[in-house]
């Protein structure tokens, strides 16, 4: 994953390794009507500031560019040993 500065290139201050930051919002979502009158949430608010300096969120507000190793496994390894004990 990588994070580019709202910035003319010029500005960047150049790359940095990341961790993936948590955006958190205040008022998370907002109840709105569509066209036909049905309700829906939209997610809106305000940003808090981010303070952990190794996040992607963090580097890309002081003017850097973040990059961010990801992977896609999401297993819990720890309760899937437990379960597995407990099934057995």
């Amino acid at each position: 994953n990588i994070n580019f500065p709202d910035a003319p290139p010029q500005a960047w201050k150049g790359p940095r390794a990341t961790c993936l930051g948590r955006a958190e919002y205040d008022n998370v979502f907002e109840a709105r009507l569509d066209p036909r009158g049905r309700k829906y949430f939209w997610q809106a608010g305000t940003l808090k500031q981010v303070e952990d300096e190794d996040t992607d969120l963090y580097a890309v507000r002081q003017g850097y560019i973040s990059i961010t190793p990801l992977h896609s496994d999401l297993t819990d390894y720890q309760r899937l040993e437990r379960l597995k004990e407990s099934l057995f």
